[in-house]
């Protein structure tokens, strides 16, 4: 270890400047030219990987979906994180000064084997003060995460793992909630949704959506809806929805539904919502303004959605890190297997 100004005698260690000083008897130097500068700089704790195993030096991360049976051979005591040290080289992250929390697609702690299809987070928490002038450490806790693949396998071609909603995706997909294009290795992430598939979404949410596609089920309720045509793939999910309360139809005579038309983000958090107060799930927010007060767009989010979005918000649901809540904009795909599985591993716990 050495301190600037003092001399080092065992090597330096810690990050700083140093002045490497070369003497030789019987030989002069030229003034300055025995001495040369060294700086060690700090390891940067901020790129972050998942490695199978302790061996980071010759391992490589975790990038790519696991398959079920490597998920189940992978055991949590065996997941690490490493901090890159360049030329494709990683470093275990130090085990003082870090503390590293790894979570289950269910949101509990994981223990054992990955054997359940979805997403696994491993959330780094970092005490400056313990890591000292050495590391280059996040302000706020990291979460990294690694996914198992449900049964069909798929590898969504366009959800790398480097993106926001990777874990999301594939955990919305391992949770039945949402799949890919027929046929396809693509999710379409950025795709909108519209609310004949919201509707799905939902039903699927609470485990209705084979018995709502069964031929031979007899439903007790009834297709209100004038632009709901009997026997397409959406009619008894949206009839269903409908009967529970968890969505309606447009206004004044609320007789048409509008399967085709994109649902915007105020619309989907209004029908989680609503699925919520369906099974007895929904705690009303204590003061609506004051949740939404800190957003820009507040006064734009419309009457009926307020009570709803400030829920999702104060569920972790939707406007996380984020000063806008942008109602009236269509929702993307990723955004709603985001706001799905949000909402399923959260405080809210709906969804089966």
């Amino acid at each position: 270890m050495g301190t600037p100004g003092q001399t080092v005698t065992n090597g330096p260690k810690d990050a700083g400047s140093y002045t490497l000083e070369i003497t030789a008897a019987g030989y002069e130097f030229s003034e300055g030219t025995n001495v040369i500068p060294i700086t060690i700089t700090p390891a940067d704790l901020t790129n972050l990987a998942l490695f199978n195993g302790t061996v980071l030096s010759t391992s490589k991360p975790i990038t790519a979906p696991l398959t079920s049976t490597q998920g189940s051979a992978l055991q949590a005591s065996n997941v690490y994180v490493g901090y890159s040290v360049g030329n494709k080289k990683w470093v275990q992250v130090p085990t003082n000064g870090v503390t590293a929390t790894k979570t289950g697609p269910d949101g509990k702690a994981f223990t054992g084997a990955a054997s359940t299809a979805g997403t696994y987070n491993v959330t780094l928490s970092f005490n400056a003060a313990t890591l000292g002038n050495n590391y280059i450490c996040p302000n706020e806790p990291i979460t990294l995460s690694f996914v198992v693949l449900g049964a069909d396998g798929t590898v969504y071609a366009d959800v790398p793992a480097s993106i926001w909603f990777y874990g999301d995706v594939y955990q919305a997909a391992a949770l039945g909630y949402m799949t890919g294009l027929g046929g396809t290795n693509l999710f379409d992430p950025y795709g909108d949704l519209n609310r004949a598939q919201a509707a799905v979404v939902i039903a699927k949410m609470a485990g209705q959506y084979k018995t709502l596609t069964d031929p031979d089920e007899v439903l007790e309720f009834d297709n209100n809806f004038t632009d709901v045509p009997s026997g397409k793939w959406y009619t008894n999910c949206v009839a269903w929805a409908n009967e529970a309360g968890i969505v309606t139809g447009y206004g004044p005579s609320y007789t048409t539904f509008g399967p085709m038309n994109n649902v915007t983000r105020a619309q989907f958090a209004t029908m989680l919502a609503r699925y919520a107060q369906a099974t007895n799930k929904y705690t009303a927010p204590t003061d609506v303004d004051a949740t939404l007060a800190d957003y820009t767009d507040a006064a734009s989010i419309p009457s009926y959605a307020k009570e709803a979005i400030a829920w999702a918000v104060e569920n972790k649901i939707m406007g996380v890190n984020t000063p806008t809540i942008d109602p009236s904009s269509p929702i993307i795909r990723a955004e709603a297997a985001a706001m799905t599985v949000c909402a399923h591993n959260g405080e809210a716990g709906i969804g089966a």
